[in-house]
């Protein structure tokens, strides 16, 4: 693979290394961070801890979310070319270190070994988020509004995939002579083949990069064409079905086996399966290289291949110069105030005479640029000109001082915290459930948790950016006496939807005491968990507006990972948990109750973000609604 530099003439440069390299080291942010559940159990036995210290360990990761603000600078001032390296270097190396600190490689005395653990655990989330930073970074520079959602949904697909995909690779290899804890060395090893390694060959350095996006008009740097996209959710629907498949079919065998008492198939379970790990590595690589090889957008320009245009995609552009015709402001000094008033705002770009007609027709002769904020939906979906009144950019300060805020804030903690209970307690539920045989039901549980939020969150941006078009009108009035009305179904009501699938998923948790229902109530609980994640990027943006989103949407996303883990993960069900411990001077509970009050409560918590979903929904409905001029006499 060629480094990525910009290019001259009449080849514009080109975001798909960039996007490639983004997309490699998403997979590597969500193994690690969701992968706990994973080697606790060992890490509890091997170290003879309570559920209180385990508690503590896995807690402590998530709360660094306080500090993310931390490698969001780093990534502003250095890039991302030195902040991937780095973040995928030094997260391999404290994943070493930690493995070596567990396996008592390193000798540390009983005393320090809780906070050393913890100090390692919060590095590694620390670097975790100089990757993340970095990714959705290089997405957002770099994707046309027209491509940016499908590829933010694809790298947020990738991310709640990684502790599935982990899982499955570490299943594939391990033997019965390799501990859990070994997961971490594997997830050391890929966080700099993923991350580190195509960041030196592919990015250009912070100075290069500033170049080309201060140069370069968004809608040229952007070669991905409807087919890279395609080809990239193909991808992941191959890689998660690979992961299911993989996971129930190990399942299977190995329930068989147990039973028929097979001893010969426990020798062959002795060797790794590498052809297996291989057809996982190239379901998650392979898709993600092929970017490379597709033609991009200026090569269909250049070749003429209008033919393999469909008439819905010609109509859809047609559609959209017809809005800029209509609504759009042909001057091009336009006031920036009234810029920043109009969100939705259509902005044509001056005509290119060196450069054919766009690929989609000949009668469109001038480039179009989509202001960053628009609505941003999967590609092939009708683009509408919105029209939303002017939504104010607040600062944190002044989104703080607001009710939305707070009820929304609420609303991420609870739902985070809730899905990382039950990673980090994946272990340990399987355990109290004595579901045998635990040394494959654990890895599987968190395959099918990391494929069912990985597959929530794709299809929640997508149907939500495809709700606010519906053919659905009604309209309100204020209790000032202003009428407004409300054109398809506006984001903040998919909260109220993600809310109630919580308190389903844990009401189903806490009742399951077989291992079938447990692992559905574990895609249920999956599935809610992911639907938060990118609907808290996409109402940041729309209702407190995008000149501040870096620091909003980073408060909620330190926020609701710190508290929520805190509050549910650690305090409510370690203390659920130690109270039905039997037998004295024991660190293991066995039985339903070990976790059934944790999810009880966490159920009526996720009821009380329903209500907080409703109130939130009619205090920022007017950020979707638009203002209806009283009717003359």
């Amino acid at each position: 693979m060629k480094p990525y530099h910009h290019h001259h003439g009449d080849i514009p440069p080109s975001n798909i290394p960039l996007l490639t390299c983004a997309l490699l080291a998403a997979l590597t942010t969500g193994g690690p961070t969701y992968a706990f559940g994973l080697y606790s159990s060992e890490l509890k036995e091997m170290l003879q801890l309570s559920q209180s210290q385990l508690d503590t360990l896995s807690s402590a990761n998530f709360c660094a979310g306080l500090l993310t603000w931390i490698p969001g600078l780093l990534v502003d001032r250095y890039g991302v070319k030195f902040s991937l390296i780095l973040g995928g270097g030094l997260g391999a190396t404290f994943m070493t270190a930690y493995w070596a600190v567990a396996r008592q490689l390193i000798p540390v005395s009983h005393h320090t070994i809780l906070p050393t653990l913890c100090l390692l655990g919060v590095l590694i989330f620390m670097t975790n988020g100089l990757v993340i930073g970095s990714i959705f970074k290089l997405i957002v520079a770099t994707c046309a509004p027209h491509t940016k959602g499908s590829a933010v949904g694809a790298a947020k697909g990738y991310v709640g995939l990684g502790s599935g995909v982990y899982a499955c690779l570490f299943r594939a290899l391990k033997t019965p002579l390799v501990s859990d804890l070994d997961f971490l060395p594997l997830a050391a090893i890929l966080a700099v083949v993923a991350g580190s390694l195509p960041a030196m060959m592919l990015l250009p350095n912070k100075a290069e990069l500033d170049h080309i996006l201060d140069t370069t008009p968004r809608i040229h740097l952007d070669q991905t064409t409807a087919q890279h996209l395609r080809f990239l959710y193909v991808g992941l629907i191959g890689l998660a079905s690979i992961v299911v498949g993989t996971t129930l079919a190990s399942l299977g065998e190995d329930s068989y086996h147990d039973e028929e008492e097979d001893a010969e198939f426990q020798t062959a379970t002795a060797h790794p399966q590498y052809g297996r790990a291989l057809l996982v590595i190239t379901a998650w690589i392979g898709p993600i290289l092929g970017l490379l090889i597709l033609p991009p957008k200026s090569r269909w320009l250049h070749d003429n291949h209008y033919e393999e245009i469909s008439h819905e995609e010609v109509q859809d552009i047609r559609d959209i110069v017809a809005s800029i015709v209509e609504y759009g402001s042909t001057d091009q000094d336009d006031d920036e105030e009234e810029d920043e008033q109009q969100p939705f705002n259509w902005k044509p770009l001056s005509k290119s005479s060196s450069s054919p007609a766009l690929a989609y027709g000949a009668e469109i002769t001038q480039s179009v640029q989509i202001k960053s904020d628009a609505p941003e939906g999967m590609l092939g979906a009708k683009i509408r000109r919105s029209e939303c009144i002017p939504v104010p950019n607040f600062t944190l300060r002044e989104m703080l001082q607001t009710t939305p805020a707070w009820l929304f804030l609420w609303i991420a903690i609870i739902r985070v915290g809730g899905g990382t209970m039950v990673t980090n307690n994946m272990g340990q539920m399987v355990e109290s459930l004595h579901l045998i045989p635990m040394h494959t039901t654990t890895p599987a549980s968190l395959a099918l948790f990391s494929v069912a939020q990985a597959a929530s969150r794709v299809i929640t941006g997508a149907v939500s950016d495809s709700a606010l078009s519906w053919n659905i009108a009604w309209q309100y009035t204020t209790k000032s006496g202003d009428q407004y009305e409300l054109q398809g179904i506006p984001r903040p009501a998919f909260l109220m939807v993600a809310s109630l699938a919580g308190v389903l998923a844990h009401v189903f948790l806490s009742l399951t005491t077989t291992r079938n229902f447990f692992l559905l109530g574990v895609c249920f609980s999956g599935a809610a968990f992911g639907m938060i994640w990118p609907l808290m990027v996409l109402i940041v943006g729309e209702v407190f507006g995008t000149a501040n989103m870096g620091a909003n949407y980073m408060l909620y996303d330190g926020i609701s990972s710190a508290f929520g883990t805190l509050l549910l993960s650690k305090f409510v069900t370690q203390d659920v948990y130690e109270r039905h411990i039997e037998s004295e001077g024991s660190r293991t509970c066995f039985g339903q109750q070990c976790f059934f009050g944790a999810h009880i409560i966490i159920a009526i918590l996720s009821f009380t973000c329903v209500l907080a979903s409703y109130w939130f929904y009619i205090a920022t409905r007017h950020a979707y609604a638009r203002r209806r001029e009283p009717e003359s006499p």
